[in-house]
């Protein structure tokens, strides 16, 4: 296709903006979906450095929702955060499929993926098999048989 461009006479600013961007728009994509998950949830440098810092000022939504899951002992109120950061990450990723449509996909395609995506990086999606519990000790999960 590129030498097809050339043989064309496109100049080098075409070639790159009508061929190479439009075949790797979906790979972009992804990875703006994937970085903003990441930056909603990324919260245990900020944990183990500042713990939120002076006054708040390096609280993420992350760590906020950790606060009050577990140091508060609120899991009611931190569901309602991490359901409100879910509804968030899902409106930034729908936009991103608007914004940043290729033309081998449709909306539908786009939105199953957006949700397929964000569902796939929600705290809890892969549990981990040992937990950490308040008095300071890790046990095990016990296995969930549903039938």
């Amino acid at each position: 296709m590129i030498g097809a461009s050339r043989l064309d006479g496109a100049s080098t600013w075409t070639r790159i903006f009508r061929i190479d961007l439009p075949l790797i728009m979906g790979q972009i994509k992804l990875i703006a979906v994937l970085t903003i998950i990441q930056t909603f949830q990324r919260f245990v440098g900020v944990l183990i450095l500042t713990d939120g810092g002076p006054a708040n000022s390096t609280m993420l939504p992350g760590l906020y929702l950790f606060q009050r899951a577990f140091q508060s002992h609120r899991l009611g109120y931190a569901s309602a955060v991490g359901l409100t950061i879910f509804l968030f990450i899902l409106t930034l990723t729908l936009i991103n499929q608007f914004l940043l449509k290729s033309s081998e996909t449709g909306f539908r395609d786009g939105v199953v993926l957006g949700v397929a995506v964000v569902l796939g990086a929600l705290p809890g999606a892969f549990d981990p098999p040992f937990v950490f519990q308040p008095d300071k000790r890790w046990v095990q999960r016990p296995l969930v048989h549903r039938q």
